[in-house]
């Protein structure tokens, strides 16, 4: 399972939507290739990539004591996501989330953990939120690369094998907005 985060400068949070970015199922292959295109050359969009490999989530749901559900796993990769983007020094301010579970005990599960955020949590986020949708864009990139059998190449700024390169430009936002 791949898992995907977004982020930008709320000032770029209009482009995004002038762009076209909306829900992957809603937009033609063609418009997900121009777009995806567009995020490459861009440089005003940052992204980061956790791969839960099979091996990892069989592990974790066949533990003889406690076992790790993947509802909690995809929380934990989410959680995870966030804090690699805070670790860069990024000046989130947003975060906005696609459902696992029920909307409002993952938003207070993440406000305990992310106090200093303003958390949205809603099903379907990626038709609600443009930068939910860009997301969906490397993780894309990231799955048709391992189904081709291409390694993706891990650069400085990534930190998990699978990562996607993040464009330096967009590393350090003064002030930012995500999406997981």
């Amino acid at each position: 399972m791949v898992y995907g985060s977004a982020f930008c400068r709320v000032s770029d949070t209009a482009r995004l939507k002038g762009m076209g970015f909306a829900d992957s199922k809603t937009l033609t292959e063609a418009k997900r290739e121009s777009l995806w295109s567009e995020l490459q050359q861009g440089g005003f969009i940052g992204w980061r990539i956790r791969v839960l490999h099979a091996q990892e989530i069989s592990a974790g749901m066949l533990r003889r004591f406690k076992p790790y559900n993947l509802n909690a796993m995809s929380h934990d990769a989410a959680i995870g996501l966030v804090q690699q983007v805070l670790d860069l020094g990024v000046n989130l301010r947003y975060l906005y989330v696609d459902t696992v579970g029920d909307a409002d005990v993952y938003r207070m599960k993440l406000e305990a953990i992310f106090p200093n955020l303003q958390i949205t949590v809603a099903k379907k986020a990626d038709s609600l939120f443009p930068i939910v949708s860009v997301r969906r864009f490397p993780i894309t990139a990231c799955e048709r690369a391992h189904w081709h059998g291409l390694t993706i190449s891990v650069c400085d700024c990534c930190m998990f094998s699978g990562c996607l390169h993040l464009r330096q430009s967009a590393a350090r936002p003064d002030s930012g907005v995500m999406e997981i």
